[in-house]
């Protein structure tokens, strides 16, 4: 493949690595808290295949090489006082390759926030949450192709940014469900453009077995001053709007339940890799 066709391949990864660490720590958009002491803990599993790269015009280019990636991240919830929660999520380990490249192995970027929530009345609940994101991941990890091109492929962004949200859920009592709605800004730093998110999920009880879930969001970028020569591979001006669908399974009798999540971007997609975004997992949840 010609180092033209590389280049184009490469603009979208930083998407792909949004789209997995976001899927890991989706209960962290909603307005429910945890009570003091309890926790929630989830280790994920997520795989990510494609070929189907879209440009920051919105175009489908040419189908290249395949680009891969494994993540394993650990996600968690206490609860600290009445209505304060601590959040955690961290992807432990990242591989990112192309079909014909060696592999990029490294640990993602950690975020650590905070949730506080209120009542409203009438069942509704709201909260805030901040989360910062540390650049522990490799920003300058390299695969190296046949030929013996160096290709960056990297394993975290290189920045600190901050995730602020609002959430807004109810539980829905006769149909044994829930519903979610939020509204987060990332704050960018190195030059990066900002990103906006919005999005919902609904949760129903089945069977008093399942807990089954589907999920909408869209990212916009509400500017169009873009570090085009630089910003592309860390996803700036990257937009989607993405569908996806979960469900878990608590095991009888133990504290522990198994999950299984997907996600895809199906419009308005800008600046990533297209596909499914497949999360297995193991979750722990205690409460005193």
């Amino acid at each position: 493949m010609s180092h033209a066709r590389w280049s184009r391949r490469l603009l979208g990864v930083g998407a792909v690595l949004l789209l997995s660490s976001l899927s890991a720590s989706a209960s962290a958009q909603s307005a429910f808290t945890r009570a003091p002491g309890s926790v929630y803990a989830k280790l994920g599993y997520t795989y990510f295949s494609s070929n189907d790269y879209w440009d920051l015009g919105g175009v489908l280019r040419d189908r290249g090489e395949r680009f891969t990636q494994h993540s394993l991240s650990l996600y968690g919830e206490v609860g600290l006082v009445e209505h304060l929660n601590a959040i955690v999520s961290f992807p432990a380990l990242k591989v990112n390759h192309f079909a014909n490249t060696n592999r990029a192995v490294g640990v993602g970027d950690l975020q650590i926030g905070f949730k506080l929530g209120t009542e409203l009345g009438r069942g509704l609940k709201l909260a805030a949450m901040v989360i910062a994101e540390f650049p522990t991941g490799d920003s300058g990890a390299t695969v190296q192709t046949e030929t013996g091109a160096n290709l960056i492929l990297p394993t975290g962004d290189g920045e600190y940014n901050t995730w602020t949200m609002v959430a807004l859920s109810r539980s829905i009592a006769p149909i044994h469900g829930w519903f979610n709605l939020y509204f987060g800004l990332n704050a960018r730093n190195s030059g990066f453009a900002n990103q906006l998110q919005v999005g919902g999920e609904l949760g129903h009880h089945l069977l008093d077995m399942f807990y089954i879930q589907i999920r909408a969001r869209l990212q916009v970028v509400p500017s169009d001053d873009l570090d085009v020569a630089a910003g592309f591979i860390f996803g700036e001006g990257t937009e989607f709007f993405s569908v996806g669908a979960g469900i878990a399974y608590p095991v009888p009798h133990t504290p522990i339940a198994i999950t299984f999540d997907w996600e895809q971007a199906v419009a308005y997609r800008q600046n990533l890799y297209t596909g499914p975004v497949l999360t297995f997992g193991v979750a722990y949840e205690y409460d005193p």
